[in-house]
């Protein structure tokens, strides 16, 4: 009889535990004001909280590999190079450390905070009687759809409705847009146009280049390709001869003559030279405008235009020329005035007032908001949709 009554015991638990979860409602992550965030919303907070956890792995990899390079001999490499972030399973980054907890802890507490910053944006949108026009709203389900069609099984195992994926792409667009009406003009937190000035000239630079290819095997014949070292000793001639010729236009640069007519009649002697010992006509030449030579650079597009042509523009005086070059290019550039043209500021205010308030005072605005808010969370659904159950694409 013992026996009997706690097998009906274990069973009604079993019942009991079950119709729990039966009726526990999972739809729904956080809400705040009858506003209830779809699960679906979480999800996406999640797998942006992975991409962010992956970023800053890879950039404390890569200082430490940079940190290990500085210390071998010139010109060795490093053995072992470890798998970058993308290539590893995920489930082993998991278990990595970040901020000194678990990655996968760590997505659960990022994601927790993006949905109050999600909250604080909204609530802030209220507060100053912002709102999404119908374009917005239409450009964001019109992007969802497009996203869910194109990739349908990654949000249908993830649980990703396209609704889902509209509010976040909603989000996105009203994060901006709070931004832009808080710190332009006339916003609470505005940025003046001597701020912003003042940014510009010291993280910019401007600069008219010119630019020569050096001589490569592409531009040897075969013949000539066939002897490794009289090869080399003949691309070797060929880059000295480049190299005296853009010599003598940077000093005619330097004696006041145009850089635009400079390249007009370069460009013209390169296609010359292209028909020389055929019968085909000489390719046509437009002159080189006031304005097709100007570049705008910063200095952390190294990485991207080469560490020479970067220095360069930061390092030559306003007004003077030098020439510059790496593996491939000989380099002629002269520094302009980064001020002379309004325009240039205006085309880049964008992007300067994002570098002077977005990452070091905006989103620490959000986050502080959003920790205002008496935001319910619901245990059972942050329980349910934990990093282990993302599916990242095989």
């Amino acid at each position: 009889m013992k026996q009997i009554t706690k097998l009906l015991a274990a069973l009604l638990a079993v019942a009991l535990l079950l119709a729990g979860c039966q009726t526990a409602n999972t739809s729904w992550v956080y809400s705040y004001q009858e506003d209830s965030m779809p699960a679906g919303v979480y999800i996406c907070m999640m797998l942006n909280a992975y991409g962010e956890a992956t970023q800053k792995l890879q950039e404390a990899q890569d200082a430490e590999i940079a940190a290990l390079q500085a210390n071998l001999a010139e010109g060795a490499q490093l053995e072992n190079t470890p798998l970058r972030m993308a290539q590893k399973d995920p489930k082993d980054i998991y278990n990595m450390e970040l901020d000194g907890m678990s990655v996968s802890d760590w997505m659960v507490e990022r994601a927790g905070r993006s949905a109050r910053e999600y909250y604080a944006t909204r609530q802030k949108m209220q507060e100053l009687g912002l709102s999404l026009s119908e374009a917005d709203l239409a450009n964001s389900q019109a992007s969802a759809a497009e996203g869910v069609k194109s990739s349908p099984e990654f949000y249908n195992k993830n649980g990703i409705a396209e609704s889902s994926l509209a509010l976040m792409l909603q989000n996105d667009l009203a994060v901006h847009q709070l931004f832009h009406a808080l710190y332009e003009e006339g916003g609470e937190f505005a940025v003046t146009q001597e701020e912003l000035q003042a940014h510009f000239a010291k993280q910019y630079s401007k600069i008219k280049m010119m630019f020569f290819y050096k001589a490569d095997q592409g531009d040897l014949s075969e013949e000539e390709a066939a002897d490794e070292e009289k090869a080399a000793k003949l691309l070797e001639e060929k880059n000295s001869e480049l190299h005296q010729k853009a010599e003598g236009y940077l000093t005619r640069l330097k004696a006041g003559e145009a850089i635009e007519d400079l390249n007009t009649e370069y460009e013209l002697e390169t296609a010359k030279e292209s028909v020389e010992g055929t019968e085909d006509a000489v390719p046509e030449v437009e002159p080189t405008k006031p304005g097709d030579l100007n570049m705008i650079v910063t200095e952390d597009q190294a990485s991207y235009f080469g560490e020479p042509l970067v220095r360069a523009a930061f390092d030559t005086p306003v007004g003077e020329a030098v020439l510059v070059e790496d593996t491939a290019f000989f380099f002629l550039v002269q520094r302009a005035d980064i001020l002379e043209d309004p325009a240039d500021m205006q085309n880049y205010q964008e992007s300067i007032l994002h570098e002077m308030r977005y990452d070091s005072d905006y989103l620490l605005k959000l986050e502080e908001w959003g920790k205002t808010l008496d935001i319910q969370a619901n245990p059972a659904a942050i329980k349910l949709y934990t990093p282990s159950r993302l599916y990242h694409g095989k």
